[in-house]
């Protein structure tokens, strides 16, 4: 059970023994306790934003209970997210009660400390290594993980803005521009997602999962209604999926906010645009590159806010033949969530390093990609290279070995491999399954060589032995060397 995050309030609190419904249909009106791990209290300003959230769901939800349930408002929301038709008496339908009494649950959360009882516990360290995704997950990062009653909070939780934030963005545009998906990523919604996870909520009644549709987890406005709309999901299905609910809860905030309930999703699709570097003889190397995905994507999604411009630049091994420089802009005019730009970036940048290859599928060109609507291009990701490398053709390497009476030296020269590690990585584990290396010396030089296109030079070494020409051969091959070497000296 997998969703996204929340914190819980300051204080310490168990809950009641629950009571057997029997019919599944009852709700309760006794309060849910929660405690909020005293570990939390390590960043006074994530355990605050946890608490704030936690306040705020059950405000929202109360309001939602009563205007639906009392009131028989919003059959609208109810159809859209939780599968009950317009049409349908609520008070007499089995899956409409099954509904409100697991809402009225998060209604009565109350963050005090009884004696005795259960609790909903939340936690922001994640101890079972539940932050980790699955099959299901496809990639993308874990908000938060809920088993039984402990609620792990995840990184990314901290990154979903306010309700407060989110209208702020969102107040001064037209009915066209507003839609659930922009609006859905804000911390009251993963609260109340996690929460229906939790065995306080759905009490004996069905424990509500996330439900699978096309091999994926049933997240978001525009999976959550075509699942109902077009795939025709069961009602019984749907209220025993977790952000049924919470997208009925935000929906219904959402139709308050703006006099409307906002569409499941934008009209105006993003269109994609890839443009690769020309086949120039700047070029990076795959593997060190592509495990800096996730960590420039989680960078730049922590200055993004959907409304307003700016921009995420890094170089990587700045000074060094390897040296790429990353970036990613977005204009005022995108306002896509958080959770969706980060998606969007992890896949864009897989693309621009694995799409863009040289002639060599290890050498990689990079490249741009932009992200735009209306004309408008509210996205853009760009990789490049910084310096020229050697061709494939005249991959340069040399090697020496001299005989020095108590040990063998070497110099070696190299270019298109070994080029952001100092040799630590390949060269120098290799070299030292000829024995052990001392004196090492690995040098980078400013530009290429002019005579042999060189990027770096290194000294060793090594115990004498005749085999070492040969071996000393092996490791600048099976460090990266393409074609044909033999090592010289005496």
């Amino acid at each position: 059970m997998r969703a996204f995050t929340l914190l819980a309030l300051p204080l310490v609190a168990y809950a009641l023994p629950a009571i057997p419904f029997g019919t599944h249909l009852v709700a309760r009106d006794d309060k849910v306790f929660y405690l909020v791990d005293n570990e939390c209290r390590e960043k006074p300003e994530q355990y605050d934003k946890l608490i704030a959230a936690l306040r705020e769901a059950e405000t929202i939800v109360k309001t939602v209970v009563k205007e639906w349930w009392d009131d028989g408002q919003h059959r609208d929301a109810a159809d859209a997210y939780l599968g009950i038709q317009e049409d349908v008496d609520i008070k007499n339908d089995k899956d409409a009660k099954i509904a409100y009494a697991n809402l009225n649950r998060v209604a009565h959360l109350y963050g005090t400390t009884p004696a005795i009882g259960n609790y909903v516990h939340f936690h922001c360290k994640d101890h079972w290594h539940r932050c980790v995704g699955d099959e299901h997950d496809k990639g993308r990062p874990v908000v938060a993980s809920t088993k039984n009653n402990e609620v792990t909070m995840c990184d990314r939780f901290w990154l979903e803005t306010t309700t407060e934030k989110k209208y702020d963005t969102y107040k001064d545009l037209d009915e066209d521009s507003i839609n659930m998906k922009g609006l859905q990523s804000v911390d009251v919604r993963v609260v109340v997602h996690e929460l229906m996870h939790t065995d306080m909520i759905a009490e004996d009644r069905k424990h509500i999962e996330d439900r699978l549709y096309q091999g994926s987890r049933v997240y978001g406005s525009e999976v959550i209604y075509e699942w109902i709309h077009e795939y025709k999901a069961r009602t019984a299905d749907v209220i025993n999926n977790a952000d049924s609910y919470a997208l009925f809860v935000m929906a219904v905030y959402w139709k308050g906010k703006f006099g409307y309930l906002p569409k499941p999703s934008r009209d105006a699709v993003l269109n994609d645009k890839k443009e690769c570097n020309g086949q120039t003889r700047e070029y990076f190397s795959r593997d060190p590159h592509y495990g800096h995905i996730d960590g420039f994507c989680n960078d730049a999604v922590n200055k993004y806010e959907p409304g307003n411009s700016g921009k995420h630049e890094k170089r990587y091994y700045e000074g060094l033949p390897e040296e790429v420089k990353w970036n990613m802009q977005w204009q005022a005019s995108g306002h896509e969530d958080a959770q969706t730009v980060l998606d969007k970036c992890i896949s864009v940048f897989k693309d621009l390093i694995d799409g863009c290859d040289t002639n060599d599928h290890l050498r990689k060109h990079g490249g741009g990609f932009t992200w735009a609507s209306n004309g408008k291009q509210e996205y853009q990701f760009t990789i490049a290279p910084v310096r020229e490398r050697p061709t494939r053709s005249r991959t340069p390497g040399k090697c020496d070995v001299y005989y020095k009476f108590l040990y063998d030296e070497f110099f070696l020269r190299g270019g298109g491999f070994a080029g952001y590690d100092y040799g630590q990585d390949q060269l120098l584990p290799k070299l030292r399954s000829c024995g052990v290396v001392s004196e090492w010396k690995f040098t980078y030089f400013d530009e290429l060589a002019d005579d042999d296109d060189a990027e770096w030079e290194a000294y060793g070494r090594l115990p004498i032995g005749s085999q070492q020409w040969g071996c000393v051969r092996d490791a600048m091959q099976g460090a990266g060397h393409e074609g044909s070497l033999k090592c010289g000296g005496h």
